[in-house]
């Protein structure tokens, strides 16, 4: 079984809340927490004709219960990038689960979005190499505000080797964790040298504070790795969601 690190905050050891986070994840003997391999896939859209949320909206109906019910399901997430953009970024538990989800994306853009005159921007995939979260998502202070804000990030290494960057990340994620309404943070290794961070908070100003704090990190603890960041990919307000229920600890293994 493949297998990737995933660390919890302190605040978060319970086994019972384990279950809240959509990770498939098992406990060893030593107390180390891991969670089974699960594979990314990432597509960027430029929406020419009407807003990024009207598309959400008929995500929302439809494509995104469709996408929940495949086999392997873990997450999906719809984000507005502003200014036409839109990226959504789902997880299932085997790649060739997450192949067959590209195509469904890439059938129902053809049959139920050609009126919006969708253009993909970008697709790329990837597996989970490392997990940070808390177990229970912080509330917004304002009901009314959208539910949650994503830092999406795309690094290519110029020198040194993925595991010992995904190693150092760990660092970064604790880091993160100190910003307001933080609750999760992933490294996804997308091959030929290629990663992509995402980083999940309640809070839309600590989203953009994550950056400065990544770029910062990236300064003054990863020189060796003369990092390249790709500046397209931003994140953006978490506008569809979906999860699939996640097993107690100790059933998977």
């Amino acid at each position: 079984m493949s297998e990737s690190t995933t660390s919890f905050s302190r605040d978060g050891t319970t086994p019972g809340a384990y279950s809240r986070l959509a990770l498939p994840v098992a406990m060893d003997a030593s107390g180390v927490i891991w969670t089974t391999a699960m594979f990314v896939s990432i597509r960027c859209y430029f929406v020419h004709k009407a807003p990024a949320r009207e598309l959400a909206e008929l995500v929302d109906q439809d494509f995104a219960d469709r996408l929940s019910a495949q086999p392997g399901f873990v997450s999906y997430e719809f984000l507005d990038g502003g200014e036409g953009e839109a990226m959504t970024i789902s997880a299932f538990h085997e790649a060739a689960q997450a192949e067959d989800s590209r195509a469904l994306a890439r059938r129902w853009v053809d049959e139920a979005l050609s009126d919006l005159e969708l253009t993909t921007l970008e697709a790329v995939h990837g597996q989970i190499k490392l997990t940070h979260a808390i177990a229970a998502r912080p509330l917004s202070a304002d009901p009314g505000a959208p539910t949650s804000f994503a830092a999406v990030r795309r690094y290519r290494l110029a020198r040194g080797s993925v595991e010992e960057l995904v190693k150092r990340a760990e660092e970064f994620a604790w880091q993160l964790e100190t910003l307001p309404g933080f609750y999760s943070y992933q490294v996804i290794d997308c091959g030929d040298r290629d990663i992509i961070a995402v980083s999940r908070f309640r809070e839309r100003t600590s989203a953009e504070q994550s950056d400065e704090l990544a770029a910062r990190f990236a300064r003054t603890k990863l020189q060796e790795f003369d990092l390249k960041r790709n500046e397209w990919f931003g994140g953006g307000v978490i506008l569809v969601s979906r999860e699939a229920d996640a097993a107690p600890v100790g059933e998977q293994r």
